[in-house]
């Protein structure tokens, strides 16, 4: 299951970011940050608390690049145990 994209992330108290994150559930989380660029993007997985999973990798922005990216979550989510992806689109400067 994949969590709609955040435009902004804020510690607002009640904001959604801020439920996910006190949630029992909250260890099995996949964040998925990605750069989106318009031939070659950069992506890397992190749990909720900024452990990274998988270092920054590009993949190219068509089908088959999408497709890697979908192999690296499926494996990731596989190897940690994890139930729920977070797709955060970012620019990698701010993780």
């Amino acid at each position: 299951m994949v969590t709609l994209l955040f435009n902004q992330i804020k510690g607002i108290s009640g904001s959604h970011w801020n439920r996910l994150m006190r949630e029992e559930k909250a260890e099995e989380y996949c964040i998925v940050a990605t750069d989106a660029a318009k031939f070659v993007n950069t992506a890397m997985f992190c749990t909720i608390y900024g452990d990274i999973l998988q270092e920054p990798f590009e993949f190219d922005a068509c089908l088959t690049g999408y497709q890697l990216m979908k192999k690296y979550i499926d494996a990731t989510c596989k190897a940690y145990s994890l139930s729920q992806v977070i797709r955060l689109r970012t620019t990698m400067k701010t993780l």
